[in-house]
């Protein structure tokens, strides 16, 4: 019989050709029932998702909820018909000799309550005066009927969960609540108003940082004056360290809005190629010092290969090594002087080698192609492109900072517009504190919620470092090993 010819390989195989000739023709292996790609979705995904997530499997497969959530309550369910627990060989009762035990994870929504504060009143009888009475607890809003909880809820389900606030509304409907739109956004301006002190702290901790990354992303605002009624305002975010993330709205994109606040900023800032940037670098007695991100660079050399020039490939592939010489330094977590050896043998030598390719291609290319743009992006950014390797600390890319703007852009497809540029500022708050609970770890409800009774209640000026993100969090953790310790020491 003549040998059944081979076919070629897919197009979407991984395998090289040698291996595909080498493999010989046979019938297909039928795949044993229960042996497949099994699904990782649904609720295992849900559960790894979470800190506490776990994912023990039992003999049937079961996974079991995070090892935090204590079981609410037990039912003890009866084993079966009374006449099975009467052995059928002997007539005797059987005995109990262990229990099988299951689990199911429920939701129970969340729910509103209805604190009753209770001041008694005093007044002298027989006179008829001096009546006094205990002075109200401070609130959030002064006269106002929601708590801190619920302000900060609102705040957190607008600014981190990108819900609108009429989908609020009727959320709380559901729950019995009726609540205006107009209602939610006097507590919303309230809630920001209460947070800009905190938020100042962040922002001059941020432009106090050894390494600050910067970038924009554009904001519909409502504008009367405006005649199509919106205007494209602009939320800068200032990344300080990766810790402190300062959010900033301005009415425009000229350059005053950046400048103005980065006008005392010494040391280095990560930009990418906004020429609202330059005045920073180039004025007389600047202090701040131009870091390229590596990743804008990148992608005018995609746009290129993507337009059919193949010779993008090359340049694609040397930072590529960039970035997979940092990628090899994160894994192993070496020290900042070795990740400085590293860029210095092995970066540097890719910077050099792509620098001399660019120079050869760019004089013979046409100014207005792909790769001509491409490598005339890369050349007038070269000396701040190339910084990186004077600091360890200094990351290779902006992408952090684009990262903290992906909320913005989220939310924006969801409430469309800001109503004002005060609403807008105030949104830049919330973003701010929110924002920097995240890279803090601090689950922003609980935070908000306890930093707004506090303020309310008249926290000192002198101790608002105490109420940010990373002190808060350290001071709750704290506090919740002082009984432990306490007690082991009795």
């Amino acid at each position: 019989m003549a040998a059944k010819a081979r076919s070629s390989p897919p197009s979407n195989c991984r395998c090289s050709w040698s291996n595909w000739a080498s493999r010989t023709p046979g019938p297909k292996r039928r795949r044993r029932p229960g042996r497949g790609r099994r699904r990782r979705g649904g609720l295992h995904a849900a559960l790894q998702a979470t800190p506490q997530g776990i994912a023990k499997e039992g003999a049937q497969g079961a996974r079991a909820p995070p090892a935090a959530l204590q079981p609410a309550a037990r039912a003890a369910r009866p084993p079966a018909p009374p006449e099975a627990l009467r052995c059928e060989a002997c007539g005797r009762d059987k005995t109990c000799c262990g229990q099988e035990k299951s689990e199911t994870l429920e939701w129970v929504p969340g729910h509103f309550k209805v604190i009753e504060e209770v001041r008694p009143k005093y007044a002298c009888r027989p006179c008829g005066d001096g009546l006094v009475v205990a002075p109200p607890a401070d609130r959030v809003i002064e006269g106002g009927l929601p708590g801190p909880g619920l302000v900060a809820h609102v705040l957190v389900s607008k600014f981190k969960d990108h819900l609108p606030l009429h989908r609020l509304s009727g959320i709380y409907a559901r729950h019995g609540v009726q609540l205006r739109t107009s209602t939610l956004s006097d507590w919303v301006a309230a809630g920001a108003d209460t947070l800009q002190p905190l938020a100042r702290e962040v922002a001059q901790r941020a432009l106090a940082s050894h390494v600050l990354q910067s970038d924009d992303t554009h904001l519909k605002v409502l504008d009367r004056e405006h005649p199509n009624g919106l205007k494209r305002g602009h939320m800068w975010v200032y990344l300080g360290d990766t810790t402190w993330a300062a959010f900033v709205y301005t009415p425009d994109w000229k350059e005053e809005g950046p400048l103005s606040f980065l006008d005392k900023r010494e040391g280095w800032l990560l930009v990418d190629g906004y020429k609202g940037y330059d005045k920073l670098f180039t004025r007389q007695g600047a202090t701040a010092v131009e870091v390229g991100c590596w990743s804008h660079a990148r992608r005018y050399f995609v746009e290129a290969l993507d337009a059919g020039d193949t010779r993008a490939a090359l340049p694609l592939s040397l930072i590529g090594r960039l970035f997979e010489v940092e990628r090899e330094a994160d894994e192993q977590q070496v020290e900042e002087t070795e990740r400085l050896r590293r860029r210095d043998t092995l970066s540097r030598a890719v910077t050099e080698q792509l620098g001399r390719w660019m120079a050869e291609v760019y004089n013979r290319e046409p100014p207005k192609s792909p790769l001509a743009r491409a490598c005339r992006y890369a050349i007038n950014q070269w000396k701040s492109l190339t910084r990186f390797m004077e600091d360890a600390r200094l990351p290779l890319h902006n992408n952090a900072s684009e990262l903290r703007l992906r909320e913005i852009a989220v939310g924006r497809k969801n409430y469309l517009f800001a109503g004002s540029d005060a609403g807008a500022e105030r949104a830049a708050c919330v973003y701010t504190l929110v924002a920097t609970c995240v890279l803090a770890g601090v689950e922003p409800w609980a935070y908000l919620a306890d930093v707004l009774e506090k303020l309310a209640q008249g926290w000192p000026q002198r101790r608002l470092e105490e109420l940010l993100p990373p002190m808060w969090k350290a001071a709750r953790a704290a506090a919740s090993q002082t009984p432990s310790t306490s007690s082991a020491a009795t």
